[in-house]
């Protein structure tokens, strides 16, 4: 975080766009993270942030201008029409693109604060909820079938779920982070390393593997931002057959999203995956045994209820 004053540009210091390339990508921007932030949200959403700059938008507005334009998804989502459905699918790829360009303004311009992040994970939680409860109602609209709400709602708790289950791990290890500094042990980060997730696959059995990997990548925004594309396309084109198809995807969110939560919450209680996270991440020290731990020692972090 950077905690100096943030960046004032002057209309003839305005950063170029091979300047916003170089500040305001995120280290290996083109091999973490998913495919269509890879290739398309964050090489694109530098023209975003070029004109950003220039208007003097803050990246706290961006970021709610992400919010506004999901809410807007959720409502003709919600619709449950064909027409609704592609406005759905637009501005849903608005509000992914301008979540890319509030990260790039805040990085180039200086002003990448915690309040920022909070302000991102926050909305990021919002949206998995409200997308949810859009497909469910606009299913029970195009089908007049009360229950197709259910599998709405079935998606909202998977999907938010999943985002808090992230969210409650940083919170976990905070509070820890805070035990420790009221014990007075020193912690110092460790070097970043790079794992591929998809290595997991290759240390379990293959096929189901690589069949609980594409199901839980089913339930990621992204992927859920493409099938409701496809889905969107399909029923242009043959409307029966595509509202079958939506009620199919719709059923796999409802079903599978609540699952992957739940094996997710059981598989990091059990196998201490929080812990894993904060040695990984840190190295703890007694302050009464400091002078004589290697550098590279640490100790285990105390668990706790």
């Amino acid at each position: 975080m950077n905690s100096c004053e943030p960046r004032r540009f002057t209309n003839d210091a305005m950063p170029s766009l091979s300047e916003i390339r170089r500040k305001g990508q995120k280290p290996r921007y083109r091999e973490e993270g998913n495919w269509l932030a890879r290739r398309w949200a964050r090489p694109t959403a530098v023209y975003g942030t070029w004109l950003a700059i220039r208007l003097g938008v803050s990246p706290h507005a961006i970021t709610a201008a992400a919010g506004i334009a999901w809410i807007l998804e959720a409502i003709f989502l919600a619709m449950g029409d064909t027409r609704s459905m592609i406005a759905a699918v637009a501005f849903g790829y608005l509000g992914f693109w301008l979540d890319h360009v509030d990260g790039q303004v805040a990085r180039v311009s200086g002003r990448d604060r915690v309040e920022g992040v909070f302000l991102d994970f926050w909305i990021h939680t919002a949206h998995a909820c409200m997308r949810g409860f859009g497909i469910g109602w606009g299913l029970f609209i195009a089908t007049n079938r009360p229950d197709a709400i259910l599998p709405g709602l079935g998606a909202a708790f998977g999907w938010v779920m999943i985002s808090n289950a992230n969210d409650a791990a940083y919170k976990a290890i905070f509070a820890d982070l805070k035990k420790l500094r009221q014990r007075g042990s020193g912690v110092r980060l460790r070097p970043a390393s790079h794992d591929d997730a998809m290595n997991e696959i290759h240390r379990r059995n293959r096929i189901r593997g690589m069949i609980c990997w594409t199901i839980v990548k089913l339930q990621e925004p992204h992927s859920v931002l493409i099938g409701m594309t496809i889905a969107s396309f399909v029923r242009i084109s043959h409307p029966e057959s595509g509202l079958r198809f939506w009620i199919a995807l719709v059923l796999l969110w409802g079903i599978f999203a609540p699952i992957v939560a739940v094996v997710r919450l059981i598989r990091n209680v059990r196998s201490n995956k929080i812990t894993s996270l904060f040695e990984d991440a840190f190295v703890v020290q007694d302050s009464l045994d400091s002078q004589d731990q290697p550098a590279t020692g640490g100790m285990r972090l105390p668990t706790s209820k």
